[in-house]
């Protein structure tokens, strides 16, 4: 098949080719120049590397998965059992999962997988169960006393797990300690993950936020599944700022008191979209108030007529034109370009801050912005990227004249398409499968982000060499990600996974309508402190100091954020209650707030028997006991499902549960007897509170030490 591609605006038939970018073209790229933010980004990059071998020599290694109970019991059953049949040829061909004690009376259920496969579920059951069921009597489970009782309920295997044993796995749990949740099962591999990249000079916006959230307990996630994990943040600071410097030189005098810097860069941004608005329709102009007027005259200039205020804003657009021009060459506003972005980002690392999150690497879009011209031009040389000309649009169009015709899409894709085609007549494009194409580049000869994730994974394959790249950006961009990964592979990167994971939108509490990113655009730093003062309120009249007041306060406070964008499926919309009380209220009444109080009081039984005399006791484990136990060595078991899931909402669940045992557990059980500690129970408890801690650390909460 023959390729489509430009030389100098004349259409040629060239034979595809297999191209593979090398290091010797990325080095090539990302020569020097003098360039003052060539310059600047030389620095970024050293930094880059120090960060990088400094993660990658991390000497910590994570626990060995086999050593956690139920991934040893299934390692043991496999080889009791592994020469039944040449189908079972590694440990994870043993299915072996926690089932309902309740319903069941037992633990554990274990299924072999590729022999359900293969036979028929009769054959299964009267030829192989029989064969699973002697090996395992004969096994070391049944000596060791692991298995107490094994039957069959048709093609499932049953057991019941010994009280000794299950006594040791609880102190398994309190002696892996803070290690209890992380496995060896991603042992040397490399992944970069990119979320929050919020836009300087804007405030962050919720989905900024929802990715920042969501991501950053991911990643801890991957970090426990054993990756080396890259934490990035692409910040956009590119967007806009020309029209920012303008104002800023022409009317800095006139900048109101903010209560930040980067409040002072929000407001020029919000100023410039308002008038905006009006410079290009005379009726939003007719529809000004005189309190408007004024306003326009305080901060732009004085002006009798639309005509006139049109004329001044002309001019203030051709000022800034030259601005972008001289950013995009030059960079000579460099030295107010760079103090507003880092405004910005001062202002944004409070949020992060807050949320004890702290991203490796900051790396802004500009570190990409001198090189992307090179890049484009080496695309063009490789046949690679192509100028989408009138005659390459109309046969795209032709194709799809033919899918409508023969039904293949509807009337509404087909006009979307082609209107999306006609769009990008005149544009630098990489040809994709069918009429797709991924943008890289307008005819003026400007940049777009497109052109700034493309180099942005190449330069992180040459400096990372990653297994994986995972982006948390919403469900809008899905589009944009599958042509960049498609873009990135045609270009010969290979040997790394690419990963876009989405998130649902935020939706009014009350209408149920998706929030648009200006909808909820306010300061995050003002949310948390209205929450905060929220919960300082229910505290004033309690034996607490203030200092405690406001630990507990803040602790609640960030909880209450998270939880609300973790509860749910990751793909699911989340609601926002514009009325912090009633959001605050909704945390207090639900199980959140209670998970926080379980733990406190988890703790307070733990400090009660610290001088206490500890016995071990007689009994045999209770019901209660027994799936309480079960649910906390389901914990690893669900840190692999969640990260597999990509899904926090995973850990959510469970930990409710659990909370929901241990509290039926706490209110039938006395740990403390006549003065007397029970050690098993008192086990039980200490197990709780690490399985607890640990899940909390995955979402960056902190445990009050009172409630």
């Amino acid at each position: 098949m023959k390729e489509t591609t430009m030389a100098n605006n004349k259409c040629i038939e060239t034979e595809p080719q297999k191209v593979s970018i090398t290091n010797d073209d990325l080095l090539m790229l990302l020569s020097e120049s003098d360039n003052k933010l060539d310059l600047l980004n030389t620095s970024l990059h050293k930094k880059i590397l120090q960060t990088r071998d400094r993660i990658n020599s991390s000497t910590e290694e994570n626990l060995d998965y086999s050593s956690y109970p139920i991934i040893s019991i299934r390692n043991e059953v496999f080889n009791a059992i592994k020469d039944i049949d040449d189908l079972i040829t590694c440990n994870d061909d043993i299915s072996i999962s926690f089932i309902d004690r309740n319903k069941f009376n037992s633990d554990i259920c274990i299924k072999i997988p590729p022999l359900l496969e293969k036979y028929k579920p009769k054959t299964y059951i009267t030829e192989f169960i029989p064969l699973i069921l002697k090996k395992l009597e004969d096994s070391s489970l049944v000596k060791n006393k692991v298995f107490e009782k094994i039957e069959t309920i048709g093609m499932y295997i049953n057991i019941t797990l010994s009280d000794e044993y299950q006594l040791k796995t609880v102190e398994n749990v309190f002696e892996k300690g803070y290690k209890y949740w992380e496995n060896n099962l991603n042992k040397w591999k490399k992944v970069l993950l990119d979320y929050s990249s919020p836009n300087a000079a804007k405030h962050l916006h919720a989905w900024h936020i929802r990715s920042t959230i969501i991501w950053e307990i991911l990643s801890n996630l991957y970090r426990q599944n054993g990756y080396i994990t890259h934490r990035i943040n692409h910040v956009n600071d590119r967007w806009g700022f020309w029209y920012l410097i303008e104002w800023y030189n022409r009317r800095k005098d006139k900048i109101p008191t903010c209560e930040t810097k980067n409040d002072m860069l929000f407001f020029i941004y919000s100023m410039y979209r308002k008038w905006e608005k009006i410079y290009k329709n005379e009726d939003e102009y007719n529809k000004l108030t005189q309190k408007d007027k004024e306003e326009l005259s305080k901060y732009y200039w004085d002006f009798d007529s639309y005509d006139e205020f049109k004329k001044i804003f002309s001019d203030f657009i051709a000022n800034w034109n030259k601005i972008f021009s001289s950013l995009e060459s030059g960079w000579d506003e460099i030295e107010i370009w760079k103090k507003m972005v880092d405004r910005s980002m001062e202002d944004f690392n409070k949020f992060y801050d807050s949320l004890n999150i702290h991203l490796d690497y900051c790396i802004w879009e500009s570190f990409y912005v001198n090189i992307w011209k090179r890049l484009i031009k080496w695309l063009l040389e490789k046949w690679i990227a192509v100028l989408y000309t009138d005659d390459l649009a109309k046969k795209d169009i032709s194709i799809l004249e033919k899918k409508l015709l023969n039904k293949e899409i509807t009337q509404e894709i087909f006009d979307r398409e082609k209107a999306a085609i006609l769009k990008d007549v005149n544009s630098y494009v990489i040809p994709l499968d069918g009429i797709w194409r991924f943008v890289i580049m307008k005819l003026d000869g400007s940049s777009i982000y497109a052109t700034r994730d493309l180099w942005a994974i190449a330069y992180r394959v040459l400096n990372f060499a990653p297994d994986k790249i995972v982006y948390e950006v919403w469900q809008e961009q899905e589009d944009h990600f599958t042509k960049l990964f498609a873009s990135a592979k045609k270009m010969g990167i290979s040997g790394v996974e690419f990963e876009h994971v989405d998130h649902g939108f935020y939706i009014d509490a009350d209408s149920g309508k998706k929030l648009s990113s200006r909808d909820w655009a306010s300061n995050i730093q003002n949310l948390i402190k209205e929450t905060i003062k929220y919960f300082k309120n229910k505290y004033i009249n309690s034996e607490l100091s203030e200092e405690e007041i406001n630990k507990i306060s803040e602790q609640l406070a960030i909880w209450s954020i998270i939880i609300n964008d973790i509860k749910a499926d990751r793909k699911a919309a989340v609601k926002i209650d514009n009325n912090i009380e009633t959001a605050c209220k909704w945390f207090e009444e639900s199980w959140w707030a209670y998970l926080l109080y379980t733990v406190v009081r988890a703790n307070s039984i733990l400090k009660k028997i610290w001088d206490t005399k500890i016995e071990k006791a007689q009994e045999p484990l209770n019901k209660i006991e027994k799936i309480l136990i079960n649910e906390m060595n389901r914990f690893p078991l669900v840190i692999k499902e969640a990260l597999e899931k990509n899904n926090p909402s995973v850990l959510v669940e469970f930990m409710l549960n659990l909370c929901q045992h241990y509290n039926n557990y706490y209110n039938t059980n006395r740990v403390l007897k006549n003065g007397i500690a029970i050690e098993s129970k008192v086990n039980i408890t200490k197990a709780f509170v690490t399985v607890l801690t640990n899940w909390l650390r995955i979402c960056n909460v902190s445990v009050p030490d009172k409630m």
